[in-house]
């Protein structure tokens, strides 16, 4: 999946990547519980957990058939500035599937110009 970019204290773009395996894009129409998590690298640590969406049509163009899925920034996500890994799980046929399943989606937490003496 490619890096994410954002800001400290947005809460947009959302997370969006594609599940995918050795042959390309993995369904998703029957897959269940899709979650997000994200850590520091070298971090047992988990900083965010959450539940995501895969992407069926209807929310824009995308297709569950495709491998499509998001997860959408909750208040107080995205406070701490610096570089991160992350990953979606899902459930096909009731048994965990990890995306990436080789390595992690890079997320990169922008600093931002904070107020002085505020």
């Amino acid at each position: 999946m490619d890096p994410h970019f954002i800001k400290r204290g947005d809460l947009l773009p959302s997370v969006v990547g594609t599940c995918e395996d050795a042959n390309g894009p993995v369904s998703l129409e029957d897959a269940e519980e899709p979650t997000f998590k994200m850590r520091l690298p070298d971090s047992d640590e988990v900083v965010v957990s959450g539940e995501a969406e895969i992407l069926q049509i209807g929310d824009g163009v995308e297709d569950g058939s495709k491998g499509r899925i998001r997860y959408v920034w909750s208040e107080g996500d995205t406070d701490v500035a610096g570089r991160y890994e992350a990953e979606f799980t899902v459930l096909i046929q009731s048994k965990p599937q990890t995306f990436p399943n080789r390595g992690f989606t890079p997320i990169h937490i922008g600093d931002d110009v904070s107020e002085v003496g505020s």
